[in-house]
């Protein structure tokens, strides 16, 4: 398994990005604050991004289009795939009851292609990831 670079190889590393000063102006910040916060979730995976509700109004003061309902139920639809693609809790394999996403349990189902392929997608891209972090 791969070590995660250090902190101050990390920042280096967007720092030579050619992209990041665009993506900071983009959202409003500063190049050194987007860095960090960058640098924060590479390092630390486990932690979820603060979720920021915005009003049309506002997206659109800042020049960005609002998303559609279709799109955000096609996002949504998506990260639920995701999300039940690789469940997460400490519990052992063999103690994991299956869940749906209503949260009721039901009974294991036979191995499914699509799923597995969808696994081994997502797990070649986190491969990616991290091999550019290094």
């Amino acid at each position: 398994m791969a070590t995660l670079p250090s902190l101050e190889s990390l920042r280096e590393q967007l720092r030579q990005s050619p992209f990041i000063p665009e993506l900071a102006t983009e959202l409003g910040v500063s190049l050194e604050e987007y860095i960090e916060q960058v640098a924060r979730f590479a390092l630390h995976p486990q932690q979820e991004p603060q979720l920021a509700v915005v009003l049309n109004e506002e997206l659109l003061a800042q020049g960005h289009a609002p998303p559609r309902e279709e799109e955000m139920a096609r996002y949504l639809e998506r990260a639920v795939l995701v999300a039940s693609a690789e469940p997460s809790t400490n519990f052992p394999p063999t103690e994991r009851a299956p869940v749906s996403p209503t949260g009721e349990t039901r009974d294991a189902q036979e191995p499914d292609l699509q799923r597995e392929e969808l696994q081994a997608y997502l797990e070649l891209q986190r491969l990616k990831a991290r091999i550019t972090l290094d």
